[in-house]
């Protein structure tokens, strides 16, 4: 995989997408001509027999090869409260919608972003290996995004 390394200045992309009642969508980009940004990250390795979970953005060429990676947080399930005699209880969130900022350096052969987004499932329930994204955003505006085919 040839990655971008760079930890320097140099021009960057920056889409913000959102998700709302199961899809992902773009709702801003802005193209910025000079920032520096991580260096690409490279997966964990884990035996094949082993999920990946968590959440990040490739930016693939058009054969499909990785030319940056990003781990990023994973979206929140739920919320923290913290109650008035010190102790504090989770409650999961009733809505889906969340939205994020992925960075990506722009290089002329990049084609397209890919959003991973892998939560762990409960116990007992298949799960296929191989990770599909949840959606695919265009590298060029002049291209609508795609979301990804339903995963199996």
């Amino acid at each position: 995989m040839q990655t971008h390394q760079e930890n320097r200045p140099g021009p960057v992309l920056r889409i913000t997408v959102e998700r709302r009642d199961g899809e992902w969508r773009e709702i801003d980009r802005y193209r910025a001509p000079e920032m520096t940004i991580p260096s690409s990250s490279e997966l964990p390795p884990t035996p094949e027999s082993t999920r990946l979970t968590g959440a990040w953005v490739e930016a693939v060429d058009a054969e499909g090869e990785v030319l940056y990676r990003r781990l990023l947080k994973e979206p929140p399930r739920g919320v923290e409260i913290f109650h008035e005699d010190g102790s504090m209880s989770r409650v999961t969130a009733d809505s889906d919608e969340y939205s994020m900022d992925l960075l990506i350096p722009d290089l002329p052969e990049i084609e397209a972003i890919n959003l991973f987004i892998e939560l762990d499932e409960p116990p007992g329930k298949e799960v296929p290996r191989k990770v599909k994204p949840v959606a695919v955003f265009p590298a060029r505006r002049d291209e609508p995004p795609r979301q990804s085919a339903e995963r199996s």
